[in-house]
């Protein structure tokens, strides 16, 4: 039975996710457990989502990306609830998911993004196909061989929130190089230092990498995130290897980039990424860590759209991504 003796707690709040809803609610003092409960209007019927738990958070997960879901929430002491509940609160969940490229196709040289915004690309320069981590992969033995895209891929790496994730595999720097970068604008994500570590660099002001070297032979699944402000974290194979901040890169140093496997400074070479690359994706939102793993080991798809590689037409690709 109901009482009106104990309250609802005063907030409650949704955050989207990939395919779940992160809910979160205050303490009621005295309540020993609340009751979750969740609807597809808000105007209800809202159905028990989780009952007596002590938490003051819930991660709703396994949603359909693009599907709103409303939450409220009630109190118990002993066992009894309370006759009022929180205000509703409404999230819609998302994948955050703005680019993927597979490398998953059998002829030509397209390479077909899978997220649904269609920045379809074409290998460059006889970049190899391999079997990769997941599927298919690329592979470039020299520093012009990587893939263009005609998304201007600055436009997420150097303002915004944003993750970007891939499988990589390389053994050891060429001779000469300094670094090589996965993909970049002003900031190169996916650096490679000659210590064999990765990370982010934003111009010449600073680096941040991992605490371990990934250049030796075996797959890595690596994940980048970088906050507006530069807050930067790193993870290695689903685990958090580093943290830090970078500055904030100046208008000057900005211009757009169209490559992946190599950076994207006006002479590139200096910048390729000499190895194996696959899945490779851009999310325009923070990943957090169980997200993170959840790409690392595919559950969390983002994957909203196949097209065949055969219907595209690599030189309008090439001729969209400018290539030099």
């Amino acid at each position: 039975s109901a009482t009106a003796a104990i309250p609802a707690p005063a907030q409650c709040t949704a955050v989207a996710g990939i395919r779940s809803i992160q809910v979160a609610w205050n303490v009621v003092p005295g309540a020993t457990s609340y009751n979750l409960h969740r609807a597809a209007s808000a105007n209800g019927p809202f159905v028990p989502l989780r009952l007596m738990t002590t938490d003051t958070t819930a991660l709703d997960r396994g949603l359909n990306a693009g599907a709103t879901w409303y939450y409220r929430v009630s109190a118990n002491i002993n066992g009894t609830e309370g006759a009022g509940n929180s205000p509703v609160a409404a999230a819609t969940a998302t994948t955050g998911l703005v680019a993927r490229w597979a490398f998953d196709e059998t002829r030509n040289a397209v390479i077909v993004d899978s997220s649904g915004q269609g920045n379809h690309g074409e290998m460059i320069g006889g970049a190899q196909r391999i079997v990769g981590q997941r599927g298919g992969a690329m592979r470039a033995t020299a520093v012009r061989q990587f893939a263009s895209v005609p998304l201007d891929l600055s436009r997420y790496l150097d303002t915004n929130n944003v993750t970007v994730t891939a499988w990589i595999r390389s053994t050891t720097m060429p001779t000469g190089f300094h670094e090589m970068a996965v993909l970049g604008g002003s900031s190169l994500y996916g650096i490679v230092g000659s210590d064999g570590k990765i990370g982010l660099k934003v111009g010449d002001q600073g680096r941040v990498h991992s605490n371990i070297s990934v250049l030796d032979g075996q797959w890595h699944h690596v994940a980048i995130s970088r906050r507006s402000d530069n807050a930067i974290r790193i993870w290695i194979d689903g685990l958090l290897s580093k943290s830090g901040q970078l500055p904030v890169a100046s208008e000057s140093e900005m211009f757009t980039v169209h490559d992946l496997g190599r950076g994207g400074y006006l002479n590139g070479d200096n910048t390729a990424w000499l190895g194996d690359l696959d899945d490779i994706r851009i999310y325009d939102r923070i990943l957090e860590g169980p997200e993170v793993s959840l790409v690392m080991t595919d559950q969390s798809l983002g994957q909203s759209s196949v097209v065949a590689a055969e219907a595209i037409a690599p030189s309008l690709v090439h001729a969209v991504a400018g290539v030099d």
